[in-house]
């Protein structure tokens, strides 16, 4: 044996984000991300490797041990909340892709794919941010049942309101 790298877990949660995504656990989602974000802040937001865990090799007050500063974590993170969350991502057939999975209504703002979105009980909106415009490639079946994907053309900095 020896210590066991938990470093793949990251690996495992990707692959497991997706799934959750697919069968529509946006529960078990935003659970998953907030478990995250609070070991996060309770380790001053370094995510270390975690090897052993302080169960049998490593005896500390350290509830992991390996590098201090280890990239996968935070990437991890940063690709379930985007991607399988708030459900920003690329698209073959158009600018951008969104297929938000959110628990709760509100607005989320990227400036990265220059888009925004207003999640509401009756209506989605989602606003061009760039001088450019764009293609959308929308798909709401986890907020709306019944609802059909379709490609929504933005002109720049125009919004487009959805009602479902």
């Amino acid at each position: 044996g020896g210590p066991y790298d938990l470093c793949a877990a990251g690996r495992y949660w990707c692959h497991d984000a997706k799934y959750r995504k697919h069968i529509g656990d946006r529960e078990r989602l935003k659970t998953q991300l907030l478990q995250v974000a609070e070991q996060a802040e309770t380790d001053d937001y370094k995510m270390g490797e975690r090897y052993d865990m302080n169960y049998v090799y490593y005896k500390s007050n350290k509830n992991w041990h390996g590098s201090p500063l280890y990239y996968e974590y935070p990437n991890t993170f940063a690709a379930v909340l985007f991607r399988d969350y708030l459900g920003f991502s690329g698209s073959d057939v158009a600018d951008i892709s969104l297929m938000p999975a959110l628990l709760d209504f509100g607005s989320v703002k990227s400036e990265v794919w220059g888009v925004s979105y207003k999640y509401e009980k009756n209506n989605f909106t989602v606003t061009n941010l760039t001088n450019e415009a764009k293609t959308a490639e929308l798909d709401l079946s986890l907020l709306y049942k019944g609802s059909a994907p379709c490609i929504l053309e933005l002109l720049a900095g125009q919004s487009k309101v959805l009602k479902v």
